[in-house]
């Protein structure tokens, strides 16, 4: 694996992440922690090839701390990751999708697919 990997941030991901209130720079600290954990994620792929990253933006004044739970999926043999959606995380998530629905499992399937084939 490249140290360096690119990213590909899906529609849905971006305007998660502004929903959320994030910036650039949360984001450069969300793929410098895709990028030290990617090729370990083993335990946090799912059946449709789902990885998912937990991070803590860093507090700032005005913005109570909170996490966020990032799905993306990692094309290792092109040193690609693509940031899928965030959402704020509960402290109930689980890093393996088991909470991800049969439905939802189909959609993300079909659109890894999608990336995949543009890649």
């Amino acid at each position: 694996m490249e140290d360096v990997l690119s990213f590909i941030h899906h529609p849905i991901f971006t305007q998660d992440w502004i929903d959320l209130g994030l910036d650039d720079d949360d984001l450069a600290e969300l793929e410098l922690c895709v990028m030290a954990t990617a090729s370990m994620a083993r335990g946090g792929v799912d059946r449709c090839g789902v990885s998912f990253a937990t991070v803590t933006p860093e507090p700032r004044p005005g913005r109570d701390p909170f996490r966020v739970q990032v799905c993306y999926v990692y094309f290792e043999h092109r040193s690609i990751a693509a940031l899928l959606a965030a959402d704020p995380a509960d402290g109930n998530e689980r890093d393996d999708g088991i909470g991800i629905s049969d439905g939802d499992r189909l959609r993300l399937r079909a659109l890894i697919d999608e990336i995949g084939e543009e890649i």
